[in-house]
């Protein structure tokens, strides 16, 4: 039985490899977002037609129907986002580790993960060694909520 060659990548190369799993993810988010958005506006297109109906069990039952669908989409997209946002929070520390300087911050610094969804854009300082968790349990380096 023959044994495949091991072919060794160049530092180089495996960079070139991380950064374009790093875009494909931030396309993957850039996509989930999309959904998003659509989500929340067939979301209140359904919601407004439910509101046009006459009070019966036909409108508690679709109403009812179209929360539970609508919050079960909505969880699946936030799901995708942060697990690929995870990911290239992973590929920023190792491509900069790599590259021995800081060059990736986006996802580190600014995502939603990190300094909060809803308005809150202000970054974790620069060279900020603190997690995920550390930021989320002391919400004072988010600035004012």
């Amino acid at each position: 039985m023959a044994e495949p060659s091991q072919e060794c990548f160049s530092e180089e190369e495996r960079v070139k490899i991380l950064l374009q799993e790093y875009a494909t993810l931030r396309t993957e988010i850039l996509t989930r977002t999309t959904n998003w958005f659509q989500l929340i506006g067939s979301g209140a297109v359904l919601f407004v037609w439910i509101m046009g109906q006459p009070l019966g069990v036909r409108f508690w039952v679709a109403l009812v129907a179209v929360l539970v669908v609508f919050s079960f989409l909505y969880r699946l997209i936030t799901r995708d986002i942060d697990k690929a946002a995870k990911r290239l929070r992973e590929l920023e520390q190792d491509i900069n580790c790599r590259a021995g300087e800081t060059l990736l911050v986006w996802e580190t610094r600014w995502g939603g993960a990190v300094t909060g969804h809803w308005g809150r854009g202000k970054p974790l300082p620069p060279n900020s060694e603190r997690s995920l968790d550390e930021a989320r349990r002391n919400p004072e380096i988010n600035g004012p909520a």
